[in-house]
């Protein structure tokens, strides 16, 4: 969606992609809240994190990214 991303640890556990780099982490209510709030105070980090976390999206997980790894494991099996 083009949009930064403030995450729990447990919720990107399928996504490949790094925390910082492409979506921030954070534990508690108020560290949810502190890196929301950054995020909106800093135009600049908050870009950055939208258009790495979308190119990341789109390079590693989009559906013809996504169907040539299934095929490729639909190969091995057969």
């Amino acid at each position: 969606m083009g949009v930064p991303v403030v995450t729990s640890r447990i919720a990107p556990g399928g996504v490949d992609a790094e925390p910082v780099t492409h979506f921030l982490v954070v534990d508690s209510a108020e560290e949810y809240s502190d890196a929301i709030l950054q995020a909106l105070d800093k135009p600049t980090e908050r870009q950055r994190l939208a258009v790495a976390g979308r190119q990341r999206m789109l390079s590693n997980h989009a559906w013809p990214h996504s169907m040539a790894r299934l095929d490729e494991i639909i190969d091995r099996c057969i």
